[in-house]
């Protein structure tokens, strides 16, 4: 399984993107999923906290074809 990354000089508009969508939510609620062309499955991951995904994210945690369900801290 590969790992997301994104550059350091787009990280911190990456974050708040995540958060303006999150406040946006009714149920302070984000689906994140980042996929590769095919494949026929996903994982869902269970509930992370806004900060534990950004936290992830840093550290190359965040792979391709799972989906995260990230909530506001």
């Amino acid at each position: 399984m590969t790992p997301l990354v994104i550059h350091k000089e787009y990280l911190e508009e990456f974050e708040e993107i995540l958060e303006f969508l999150i406040k946006q939510s009714p149920t302070k609620t984000l689906m994140f999923l980042a996929r590769y062309q095919g494949g026929d499955y996903e994982i869902i991951q269970g509930t992370l906290s806004l900060s534990n995904f950004i936290q992830r994210l840093k550290n190359k945690k965040i792979l391709f074809n799972v989906c995260y369900i990230i909530t506001n801290d």
